[in-house]
């Protein structure tokens, strides 16, 4: 996600183009919440910058999101439903 100009955008036109109830899932490396500051942290996000970067927002698109930290907590897997449209019908007058 984070070699996107724009990852938020890119991400909701992922959640746009899936059909309503399908699974929309996306994932990077970063450091999950509470990962130890130690020197593996350090070097490795100077290593490679992406690590420390924030993880996109959620689209309003999507619902019963699942986070997986995967990679001993150096990376993230994230699982959700596509939103079923909701048609309104107007009554007739």
């Amino acid at each position: 996600m984070n070699l996107f100009n724009d990852p938020d955008r890119a991400l909701a036109e992922f959640a746009r183009v899936t059909r309503p109830g399908g699974l929309v899932s996306w994932g990077d490396e970063g450091f999950a919440p509470g990962y130890p500051n130690g020197l593996r942290k350090k070097m490795m996000s100077r290593i490679n910058p992406g690590f420390i970067k924030p993880r996109p927002a959620l689209p309003a698109e999507v619902e019963q999101t699942q986070v997986h930290e995967v990679y001993g907590g150096m990376g993230y897997l994230v699982v959700a439903r596509r939103t079923v449209a909701h048609e309104t019908v107007e009554a007739l007058p």
